[in-house]
């Protein structure tokens, strides 16, 4: 098996005591070390990069609700999108156990983590269910401003929940409450985070778009803004796994082959 360097993120044999990039002394492989928040932005681009094409691949599917929503008249984009919203579940889910493919030092397999998705699929589209229609009651009650807070705390206690399907077994119902459990004692931590892995990417992507919208004409905006989503998509699903990964470390003492065992697949490279 190899692993990562925790330092510089070079993929080394088991059985090397020193880094053979940056020299530094390796600890072991099912070593992972606590990040904070800087170190996980800098991991993210790098687990990023190291499997660019695979990741573009994954998110690609999840742009197709918006492709085929264009290719409709006006009066049917929105049931397009809503009709299409599984495939965007099916796709984030496959971004996130790519992400921990490539964490672990595995080959990512496209494939793979589709098959993986589809195996979770009906606790993944319950689960999504189930956040959608709270987040939309906390939504409404963000009319009277009692809502705001609620929303924001809903969206923070569970923002592993699909990490929790992917890695651990959990059904729906017991996913929300795992991850409420992952966060608990860390709610502003993991809120930093959360604004800084998804929320701004998030609000680069609409700034980008707006411009664009304003500069182009439609068939070119639609074409542009998924070119945009593309590369947008992949980071906002590899940052939340490896805050996942990072609150275990912290909370339980987790290590590489306790996430080889979740994954549960060990190609050999």
């Amino acid at each position: 098996m190899k692993f990562a360097c925790k330092y510089c993120e070079q993929i080394n044999p088991d059985t090397a005591d020193y880094c053979s990039a940056c020299g530094r002394h390796i600890k072991g492989p099912s070593d992972i070390p606590e990040r904070n928040l800087k170190v996980l932005v800098i991991h993210a681009i790098m687990v990023y990069k190291r499997g660019f094409f695979q990741f573009i691949a994954i998110a690609l599917l999840a742009e197709i609700p918006n492709l085929l929503g264009y290719a409709f008249a006006d009066n049917l984009r929105n049931y397009i999108f809503v009709l299409s919203l599984p495939l965007y579940f099916l796709a984030t889910s496959a971004g996130i156990y790519g992400t921990a493919l490539v964490v672990s030092g595995h080959r990512l397999d496209v494939g793979i983590c589709y098959s993986k998705a589809l195996n979770k699929f009906p606790h993944i589209f319950l689960a999504y269910l189930m956040m959608i229609l709270a987040c939309i009651g906390a939504s409404v009650l963000a009319l009277i401003l009692i809502g705001i807070p609620i929303l924001a705390y809903l969206l923070v206690i569970w923002f592993f929940v699909l990490q929790v399907l992917m890695f651990e077994g959990a059904t729906a119902i017991g996913s929300l409450e795992r991850s409420r459990s992952i966060v608990d004692g860390n709610w502003w931590r993991v809120f930093g985070r959360m604004i800084v892995l998804v929320g701004v990417p998030g609000a680069v992507y609409f700034s980008a778009l707006l411009i664009i919208q304003s500069l182009t004409p439609e068939l070119a905006t639609i074409v542009v803004s998924s070119i945009l989503a593309l590369l947008v998509t992949p980071f906002t699903l590899i940052g939340p796994t490896l805050a996942y990964i990072d609150m275990r470390v912290r909370k339980e003492g987790y290590d590489l082959s306790t996430l080889n065992s979740e994954i549960g697949y060990l190609p050999k490279d």
